[in-house]
């Protein structure tokens, strides 16, 4: 019951942030308060073992201003997550509005457990 919370929590933050775009650092810090208060009570250990992480993700909230796009041309849709824990490895697509044109595009990154 107390992971349905923290999950519709984190969502609802994450949402009424913009995926973390308008955060405040109170609500950084309320937001890193309820993953770590989640990540307590995840049954599955060592998850980046796991084959059931591996797939498409919907990156509803994040940290990175690149991933973010401040300062840059604004992010239009889903940031979707590709995570693959045979190759520890994890690619983040997205679609960039430049001026008339939404362009997708994607970066790679190594996952460390």
């Amino acid at each position: 019951v107390r992971r349905s919370e923290l999950k519709e929590q984190i969502l609802s933050l994450a949402s009424e942030t913009k995926r973390g775009l308008t955060a405040t650092e109170e609500q950084k810090e309320q937001m890193q308060t309820l993953f770590a208060e989640l990540e307590a009570l995840n049954p599955t250990l060592n998850p980046l073992k796991k084959a059931s992480v591996n797939g498409d993700w919907s990156l509803d909230y994040t940290t990175s201003d690149t991933i973010l796009g401040k300062g840059g041309f604004p992010r239009i849709g889903p940031i979707i997550q590709n995570i693959d824990t045979t190759t520890l490895s994890a690619k983040n697509s997205e679609t960039v509005q430049y001026v008339l044109f939404p362009v997708p595009r994607s970066i790679s990154a190594e996952l460390s457990p």
